[in-house]
C-alpha cells in the first residue's frame, strides 16, 4: 500500500516538474515576455496610485492627485490597450483556416488600437491636470477621436465580414450582416467625429472649461510633492504655503 502510494506522490511529482518546465519555457518566449510586459505595464500604473512618481515611465506622477489617479488610469488603458494588441497579433497568427483568426485578430488589435488612443489621452490630458489649462479638453476630445477611430475599425469589421463570405454559398448573408456592422460603424465615427469638433472651440467648450475650473481647483487642493511627503503630508497638514486640503488648501489660509 505505501509502495503505492509513494509511486502515485512520484508519479504526481514528476507531472508538476514537467508542466512546470513547460510554463517557464514559455514564460521565457517571445509570446511569455510579451504577456508579461503587458501585465506590466497594467500593474505599474496602479502600485504608482498616491506616489509621488505614480508609477509611470520616467517617473513623473504629476504632482498632484488628481494628475497622479488620472495618470494611472491612463496607464492602465494603455497596458490594456497594449495587451490587447499582443494577443490580437497572436490571434491573427493562428494557423486556423478560412481567413477567420485574421479577421478577429484585426478586429482586437483594431479595437487595442482605439482604447491606447483613449489612455494616451486621458494621460495627456487629466494626467497633468495643475499644470495645464484644458485638462478636461484634451481628455473629452482625446476619447472622442478613439471613439470615431472605433467607428472605422467596426466598419473595417464589416467590409471584412462580407469579403470573408463573398466567394461562399454564404455570401448574400455575409454581404448583408458587413453591410449593417459598416453602417454601424459609420454611425459611430460620426458620432466620435462631431463629439471631437465640439469639445475644443464648439459648444462644448463651456462645459469643458467649467470643468478645467473645477479640476485645476481640485489638484491644486491635493498636492504630492512636499515636505511632509506624499498625499496625507501635503493634503492634511500643508506646508508650501498654500495648505493642503484640510490643513489650509480650501479651508483658510496657512497662519
Amino acid at each position: 500500500m505505501t509502495s503505492a502510494a509513494g509511486s502515485l506522490v512520484s508519479t504526481a511529482g514528476g507531472t508538476i516538474k514537467t508542466a512546470g518546465a513547460q510554463v517557464g519555457g514559455v514564460l521565457e518566449g517571445s509570446t511569455g515576455q510579451a504577456l508579461t510586459g503587458a501585465v506590466s505595464g497594467i500593474l505599474n500604473p496602479v502600485a504608482g496610485i498616491g506616489q509621488a512618481n505614480g508609477g509611470t515611465a520616467g517617473g513623473n506622477g504629476g504632482g498632484n492627485l488628481v494628475a497622479n489617479v488620472s495618470r494611472s488610469v491612463g496607464g492602465v488603458t494603455s497596458g490594456v490597450a497594449a495587451a490587447g494588441g499582443t494577443l490580437g497579433g497572436q490571434i491573427a497568427g493562428a494557423p486556423v483556416p478560412g481567413g477567420a483568426a485574421g479577421l478577429v485578430g484585426g478586429a482586437v488589435q483594431g479595437v487595442s488600437g482605439n482604447l491606447g488612443t483613449v489612455g494616451a489621452g486621458i494621460t495627456a490630458g487629466m494626467g497633468n491636470a495643475g499644470s495645464i489649462a484644458n485638462p478636461a479638453g484634451i481628455t473629452v476630445g482625446s476619447t472622442a477621436g478613439g471613439v470615431a477611430g472605433l467607428g472605422g475599425t467596426v466598419g473595417n469589421l464589416g467590409a471584412a465580414v462580407a469579403s470573408a463570405g463573398a466567394s461562399t454559398p454564404l455570401a448574400p448573408a455575409t454581404s448583408a450582416l458587413g453591410g449593417a456592422v459598416s453602417s454601424a460603424g459609420s454611425v459611430v465615427t460620426t458620432v466620435g467625429g462631431t463629439a471631437a469638433a465640439a469639445t475644443n472651440g464648439g459648444v462644448l467648450q463651456p462645459v469643458t472649461q467649467a470643468l478645467n475650473t473645477v479640476v485645476n481647483g481640485a489638484a491644486a487642493a491635493t498636492p504630492l510633492n512636499n515636505q511632509n511627503g506624499g498625499l496625507l503630508g501635503g493634503a492634511v497638514s500643508g506646508t508650501d504655503g498654500k495648505g493642503g486640503l484640510l490643513g489650509t488648501g480650501l479651508l483658510g489660509k496657512k497662519k
